[in-house]
């Protein structure tokens, strides 16, 4: 009985994590560059220290992954106030690990879009 309502809950977790996303994105494109760009930056190099110290995100069980995003939640939200850059940074990873244990097609879409996202910031090689 718990288990279908814990697999429920999961399953309803989709689409607030594609609004808060969204609205993260939305937020971000209105903000200066600087902080968009710092944003990258965090969210590439908190991702490279996340397989540095727990080995790649597929070797995470999805209860580690719940952990991890809300210990980046945290983070992110004590360095909102001084730094937005690296609060949104830290945000978005902390939405990316947690779409990854939520099924669902909202939550595929995010797991989507920020895969890319990842992907392109890492790709890029940056000078800051």
């Amino acid at each position: 009985m718990f288990e279908r309502i814990r697999a429920k809950w999961r399953e309803a977790r989709g689409p607030v994590l594609r609004r808060e996303f969204c609205d993260a994105v939305l937020r971000l494109n209105g903000l200066d560059r600087k902080v968009t760009i710092r944003a990258s930056v965090v969210l590439a190099k908190a991702y490279r220290d996340l397989e540095a110290t727990h080995g790649t995100l597929t070797d995470i069980s999805n209860d580690g992954k719940r952990r991890l995003s809300k210990e980046l939640l945290k983070q992110a939200k004590k360095s909102f106030t001084f730094d937005m850059g690296s609060g949104y940074g830290l945000a978005m990873l902390s939405i990316y690990l947690e779409s990854q244990t939520v099924p669902g097609k909202d939550s595929e879409f995010v797991r989507d879009v920020l895969n890319k996202m990842v992907n392109d910031v890492l790709s890029f090689e940056s000078p800051v």
